[in-house]
């Protein structure tokens, strides 16, 4: 596909085509991120660069302008060697632009470009001069004239043309207007601007040269002195059309400009200019650092956070003392455990009629509070949803935890793209509550099991949000407080792992036991006259198994610590992957995705403003 600015910059402009493409780029990636008022400049710049490209670089569009007054038509007629334009007293003199084309050889004419500018087909002219060839020159109306729509076609033709001609005279040189409405605004096109003082024939003497001097003054402080980067900026000439003085010089200069064939590039240039100087609040200063974004350090605080609302920490010391509690009934004594099996069967029927209260308080809309759903654009989460979903994770610790990551995750950005990755956060973070609670469910009834210390059967665990805080579960199950659950209870490991001592310590339990029931026996066999040996030796199996038991229990109480700390840590290091991962997926993944946006935005913006050597 041909590049359509192929023929603007010509073969080898690497650079400006480098610069269009970027920009081009630029615009596409900020459509859905920026106001459409922002990219209104460069859209422009975009469409007249295509434009421009496919017209003949060989014709240069030339613009003479100027105030009421000051020759401009007179100076159009003694160029083109004939009178083109109507001169006159009576003001405004040029009601509507008029053209003159030298035309260049062997290109065919500039009708194109003509057409473009919208220069009626009436008022076009051709004159053939060999030292012009390829100019086009356009007399436009008066920039202060009081007709109406004179104004106007002089602000669009000079957004189009490729260079202007600004005609003064000695006495409105200095016009406010003519500096603060044009050449203030338009320092950037220095290259392609041309300030002749015409009317010198009224100045008297060496006056001229004050005048000039004076003017090249006031250039100066327009900005048009010199060009955006140093350059030589805008010619300034002293012409006379009424005796021809200076007229030479200026057709030699336009004749030479028209030749080199740069005056399209050049304006592309400028207009690349404006429009990146119009869009640095956007993308921020190429000299400012770059954004730090998403850190490690940031993810990592983020994730803290999500598992300080899940209640990792204190799931996990839950954990650890759910261990523990197993490991002593399964290592304890068999009378403990028989005393133990008394208390639960007293509770069983206490916790099935707070079961049933429960359910029925959940089925008339009193029973749990209901989960609370993110109220978009406030930064906080209501309540919401229906009875029997108590929400586990702690909404205002979520709530801050998004809050922060976004405004450390916006540092450095502008403003228009602090307010896209907040927006990115605050999307991703509408249904996190909901997914973490989810996520902390999903952990406790996933179909696994707990393991009962006292038969090793397996026990479906109850779901969450179907017995109300502090009601006994099964047997095997061990609810501690401090866990992550909304009723403030541990409902379990998921899985707990016997150690291979746990069994002896188990068998050793059952041998003690079988040791004081023998002692036993064989006292009451004493007792009763069937045994006549020595009293002290049942008495002493009595005593031994009765006091290792609970020394066997204390010892496996200790050695199941450093276990059940691991098991612990296990459990918090679950859960923190589970909130992180869900937090990584909805919160962190497209934020980093809009920061990523930025940066490639960014990178384009130092091309498209001529800062690629920067990168």
């Amino acid at each position: 596909m041909p590049d359509p600015y192929g023929s603007i910059v010509g073969v080898g402009d690497s650079v400006l085509l480098r610069r269009l493409g970027a920009l081009r780029e630029l615009v596409g990636l900020s459509r859905t991120r920026l106001e459409a008022t922002v990219l209104t400049e460069p859209l422009r710049v975009l469409e007249e660069a295509g434009a421009r490209g496919r017209l003949s670089r060989a014709y240069t569009t030339v613009a003479i302008a100027g105030a009421t007054g000051s020759g401009k038509s007179s100076l159009f007629n003694a160029l083109a060697g004939r009178t083109l334009s109507e001169v006159g007293v009576r003001r405004p003199t040029t009601a509507q632009p008029i053209a003159c084309t030298w035309e260049a050889e062997r290109e065919g004419g500039a009708d194109g470009l003509l057409d473009r500018l919208g220069i009626a087909p009436v008022v076009r002219r051709r004159v053939k001069d060999a030292g012009l060839h390829g100019l086009v020159l356009v007399d436009l109306p008066d920039h202060d004239s009081v007709a109406d729509g004179h104004r106007e076609q002089v602000d669009r033709l000079l957004g189009l043309v490729d260079a202007v001609v600004w005609v003064v005279d000695p006495e409105k040189y200095a016009d406010a207007v003519l500096h603060e409405r044009y050449l203030r605004p338009m320092a950037g096109y220095a290259e392609v601007t041309f300030v002749v003082l015409n009317q010198t024939d009224r100045l008297p003497g060496d006056a001229t040269d004050a005048v000039l001097d004076d003017l090249r003054r006031l250039l100066d402080e327009d900005g048009v002195a010199l060009g955006e980067h140093g350059e030589p900026g805008a010619r300034v000439l002293a012409t006379s059309a009424l005796t021809g003085d200076g007229i030479a010089e200026l057709r030699e200069e336009l004749g030479a400009f028209a030749a080199a064939r740069e005056a399209p590039a050049r304006r592309l240039t400028a207009d690349l200019d404006g429009a990146a100087a119009r869009l640095r609040p956007a993308y921020a200063d190429l000299d400012a650092p770059l954004p730090v974004g998403l850190t490690e350090q940031v993810r990592e605080d983020f994730e803290d956070r999500l598992a300080s609302a899940v209640g990792a920490v204190a799931a996990g010391q839950a954990a650890e003392r759910a261990w523990l509690r197993h490991a002593e009934r399964s290592c304890g004594t068999p009378w403990s455990q028989l005393v133990r099996w008394h208390d639960t069967r007293r509770q069983e029927v206490p916790s099935q009629l707070a079961d049933g209260a429960y359910e029925g308080g959940s089925a008339t809309g009193t029973g749990a509070p209901g989960a609370r759903g993110f109220r978009s654009g406030t930064g906080s989460w209501s309540t919401g949803g229906g009875p029997g979903c108590a929400p586990r994770v702690a909404r205002p610790v979520l709530a801050q935890a998004v809050r922060e990551l976004a405004a450390r995750a916006v540092t450095g950005l502008p403003e228009a793209w602090r307010k896209t990755v907040r927006d990115a956060a605050w999307r991703g973070a509408e249904g996190l509550p909901e997914a973490l609670d989810a996520v902390v469910a999903e952990t406790r009834e996933s179909g696994e099991a707990y393991a009962d210390p006292d038969s090793g059967a397996r026990t479906p665990a109850r779901r969450a949000g179907t017995r109300p805080a502090g009601a006994p579960g099964p047997p095997g199950a061990v609810r501690e407080p401090g866990g992550a659950a909304a009723d403030g209870g541990w409902h379990g490991p998921v899985r707990m792992h016997r150690p291979p001592w746990w069994a002896a310590a188990m068998a050793g339990q059952g041998l003690l036991l079988a040791v004081q029931v023998l002692g036993l026996i064989w006292l009451v066999g004493a007792v009763f006259g069937s045994y006549h040996g020595e009293l002290w030796l049942p008495v002493a199996l009595i005593l031994g198994g009765a006091l290792g038991g609970p020394l066997l229990a204390w010892g496996c109480r200790a050695a199941a610590r450093g276990p059940a700390r691991a098991y612990g840590q296990e459990e918090e290091r679950r859960l923190r992957r589970l909130a992180a991962g869900c937090g990584r997926a909805r919160v962190l993944e497209p934020v980093a995705a809009e920061l990523l946006r930025y940066r490639e935005v960014r990178e384009q913006y130092v091309i498209a403003a001529g800062g690629a050597e920067r990168l």
